[in-house]
């Protein structure tokens, strides 16, 4: 299946943080429903990856999710999510896009809060 760009920035509080996890979760999509990730950089850049670094989404709807993990430096292991949450579920997520095939989609500036 082909895919399509899809990139954007992601800021908390109106600051660009690299290292938080967006994943584009499939919504009523036949086949593969793994979500797909990006990772922000350190100017809170990302690009949606399915079968190659950077390469985008396949069409479809997809419901948007963040999460921000802090490791331990010694075990190297995740000790929680600095949005504590918040923007983990799907279920939950105000972020739906819409992919289209051969449109390549910039999502803009997506703005987070470490705050309720």
């Amino acid at each position: 299946m082909s895919t399509t760009p899809v990139v954007g920035v992601l800021l908390v509080d109106g600051q660009a943080s690299p290292g938080i996890a967006a994943r584009a979760n499939p919504v009523g999509q036949a086949g593969d429903m793994s979500p797909r990730s990006g990772v922000t950089d350190e100017n809170g850049k990302f690009a949606f990856s399915t079968y190659e670094s950077g390469d985008g989404l396949v069409a479809g709807e997809y419901k948007l999710t963040f999460e921000w993990v802090r490791m331990n430096p010694m075990t190297k292991r995740s000790i929680g999510d600095r949005l504590k949450g918040r923007y983990a579920d799907p279920e939950a997520s105000e972020h739906v896009i819409q992919v289209k095939d051969g449109e390549p989609l910039d999502l803009g500036a997506i703005v987070l809060s470490l705050e309720d």
